[in-house]
């Protein structure tokens, strides 16, 4: 299973320490998912559906110079037994 997702949400942040900041996330989706299945005479077919769903999300971000930040966050695409969730590590310059 393959899934993407593109998402258009608002980001709220709060600084909560000199340097780290909170970041939530609240949004829509639209996901594509790809699925191989195999059917029972032994055949593969392939199946593409699209779907809209809320998502949410958190981070922790750090900056540690002036024009870096480090980031690191959980978001979740709510959708049922579709639901998805994806762990995020990384790094963003300011400038």
């Amino acid at each position: 299973r393959d899934v993407r997702a593109v998402t258009f949400g608002v980001n709220w942040e709060v600084e909560l320490l000199h340097g780290i900041t909170n970041h939530l996330r609240v949004g829509v989706a639209r996901k594509r998912t790809d699925r191989e299945l195999t059917l029972a005479s032994g055949a593969r077919a392939d199946e593409r559906s699209y779907g809209t769903a809320p998502y949410v999300g958190a981070s922790l971000s750090y900056q540690p110079v002036r024009d870096v930040r480090l980031l690191a966050g959980f978001d979740y695409i709510i959708d049922g037994r579709g639901s998805n969730y994806l762990f995020s590590v990384g790094a963003s310059g300011e400038f």
